[in-house]
């Protein structure tokens, strides 16, 4: 009899716990309004993962938050269909082509949501914003098509004015080159290496969006990219620059050495 009532119990124990659980559709998004691709949920002992466009299926008992990471960007925030990140927005759609000073060709074309250029055997063009951060995050989506050697989509950060200035990801835009990092100093073939490599990834694969990824925190410094369909992100780079000449604030630019560039939800979130 006795047996009889703790089993009775457990399965009342039980089926309470059950009837706690619920589903849930959620997004989680970034602070920007986009949503986060792959974005670990953690509820407790289990984890879920957001599909590309930050999707996410939940389930959980009687919790009301969840940890939040999505790349190098963690916060515990309370469950609901929308889960997005507190981070504040810098710089992000809709753009405006007045917030940039334009250096070299008048070729860049913008937008609300897009910023391009069409490139050219003889046009290396580049746009500055005018403002300028210390610790943050920069995210930008890009489209790259190139038809010969040495072209190039230049992300520099934390730069003080146009030109080769700040921390430059050089992103090679044919399958012949390289693309490189290094912070530059005023020219292009003035700079520091501060990684182990000066490459650290492979060409770009033409004509296929990739997604971009910085955070920039001190003097740290870490680097991402993911072309569209992959599962994960390449870390490129992830060094910390405490040498002579160090950047610990600046702007952001974006330089087109000759290539046909698409570029959208580019932003930029305090750390």
């Amino acid at each position: 009899m006795k047996r009889t009532l703790v089993s009775v119990l457990t399965l009342i124990v039980m089926l309470s716990l059950t009837s706690f659980a619920a589903s849930l559709t959620a997004k989680v998004v970034l602070p920007d309004g986009n949503g986060a691709p792959f974005a670990e949920v953690k509820i407790g002992e289990k984890t879920f993962v957001a599909d590309e466009k930050g999707n996410v299926e939940l389930t959980y008992n009687s919790e009301k938050n969840a940890l939040v990471k999505w790349l190098d960007l963690e916060e515990e925030l309370p469950i609901g269909d929308t889960m997005k990140f507190s981070n504040k927005k810098l710089y992000g759609a809709p753009y405006d082509p007045f917030d940039w000073l334009v250096s070299g060709s008048e070729t860049w074309d913008i937008d609300d949501k897009i910023m391009a250029n069409p490139g050219g055997e003889h046009n290396e063009a580049q746009i500055f914003l005018d403002d300028e951060f210390d610790d943050f995050i920069v995210r930008s989506k890009f489209v790259a098509a190139a038809p010969s050697q040495w072209y190039y989509v230049r992300f520099f950060l934390r730069g003080a004015e146009p030109g080769f200035n700040g921390y430059g990801i050089s992103f090679a835009a044919n399958p012949s080159d390289q693309t490189f990092f290094a912070r530059f100093e005023g020219s292009w073939d003035k700079y520091e290496q501060i990684t182990d490599s000066l490459f650290v990834y492979p060409a770009v694969e033409q004509n296929v969006p990739h997604e971009f990824v910085g955070f920039l925190k001190n003097d740290h410094i870490v680097l991402y990219l993911r072309a569209q369909g992959e599962s994960k992100y390449h870390k490129l780079v992830d060094v910390v620059d405490d040498s002579d000449g160090a950047l610990f604030d600046g702007s952001v630019s974006i330089l087109n050495s000759f290539c046909d560039v698409e570029i959208s939800e580019f932003s930029i979130f305090k750390y």
